[in-house]
């Protein structure tokens, strides 16, 4: 198999004019050589000026390539999809247009998974709030106490109130547990059965690179949720390979998170589509799972519960809507039971949803 560049970067765009460019000029300031990179940008039918911005990159740039869709698909997963069916790269890295590379990320991901011949390599990342001017680097289980992050923003997750306090004070030390050796700061993984604790990291879609001969041989796809896909496209992905690196480094994505009154990002508007998707996107996590009889889902999906809780929590949802949630959490607790954690937070929420 040919190919035409290094790596290929897929970017789902909706509506993205206030933060595209800057997106974009972070992959323009990369440390790797600019002829070796692809970037495949979906417009999902945006109705302001992005398609203008991505246009006008595309002219100066001849690796820079829009697909222009014709009818909005709502979600990322769709034009993720759609360009990863374009990709010319011997490998993929995903952005997303709200957020912007470290000036390294390509080099140092395509380096370490080309030179140890890796179909999977990944690294951490610090989050910026710029509106609160707050940073917060991610999670790793081999370095970090939970402990030590602060107290209402976990991973950019914000858990205040009663559901705060129970995180604090409960469900942080048991959901993350001690912290594990670490004789490097490269971490090989030939089965991810053997190392559940990585599952600890949020799935930040955005920090990994994939060899595109695996993706094309698994036909590994973003499954269509609004929120969850990349979490569902990340487990699967681990379970399918025996050669994955992961570098303990924080300096290799820097990630933003606009935190404006009219953001108007799909996955932070709060109603019964995102909290009904994100909820199927869990149980659709743990069926994933349970066919690569992976025993430890708990591990990867009680801080979304929980987090799910507080989302829950800041909507307000019909009766018959909630009816339709207590059908996916009641499946799902039918064979997610590993673990005193995991089974008072089905309790919660199914108590929850009786209310």
């Amino acid at each position: 198999m040919s190919f035409n560049y290094k790596i290929s970067i897929v970017m789902p765009v909706f509506n993205a004019s206030k933060d595209l460019s800057f997106a974009l000029d972070s992959i323009l300031n990369q440390t790797m050589n600019l002829s070796d990179i692809e970037v495949i940008m979906v417009d999902d039918y945006s109705t302001d000026n992005s398609l203008s911005i991505i246009k006008e990159y595309c002219r100066v740039y001849s690796n820079f390539k829009v697909i222009e869709l014709k009818e909005n698909i709502g979600a990322a997963y769709g034009p993720r999809n759609i360009g990863l069916k374009h990709v010319t790269g011997e490998y993929v890295m995903f952005l997303d247009s709200d957020d912007r590379f470290h000036e390294k990320a390509c080099e140092t991901l395509y380096n370490t998974a080309n030179s140890n011949d890796v179909d999977i390599a990944f690294a951490r990342y610090r989050r910026i709030y710029p509106e609160e001017k707050l940073i917060l680097k991610s999670y790793s289980p081999y370095t970090d106490n939970i402990n030590e992050y602060e107290d209402d923003l976990v991973d950019g997750v914000n858990l205040t109130g009663i559901i705060g306090f129970f995180w604090r004070h409960f469900f942080s030390r048991l959901i993350y547990g001690k912290l594990k050796n670490l004789n490097s700061d490269k971490i090989f993984i030939k089965n991810i059965k053997n190392h559940p604790e990585l599952f600890k990291i949020l799935p930040s879609i955005w920090t990994k690179i994939y060899r595109t001969s695996f993706i094309r041989k698994n036909n590994l796809e973003f499954p269509p949720f609004i929120s969850g896909e990349d979490l569902n496209f990340v487990v699967k992905s681990f379970f399918l390979t025996d050669s994955i690196v992961f570098l303990n480094e924080t300096i290799i994505h820097d990630y933003y998170m606009r935190n404006t009154d009219n953001d108007k990002s799909i996955t932070k508007n709060i109603n019964y589509s995102l909290v009904y998707d994100s909820l199927d996107s869990y149980y659709h996590c743990n069926e994933i799972c349970r066919d690569f009889k992976f025993s430890k889902s708990n591990v990867i999906l009680n801080p979304f519960l929980l987090n799910w809780i507080s989302l829950y929590k800041q909507s307000d949802l019909s009766k018959s809507e909630k009816k339709e949630l207590y059908k996916i959490v009641n499946n799902m607790s039918k064979f997610y039971k590993n673990g005193f954690i995991s089974r008072c937070l089905i309790f919660f929420i199914k108590l929850l949803l009786k209310t």
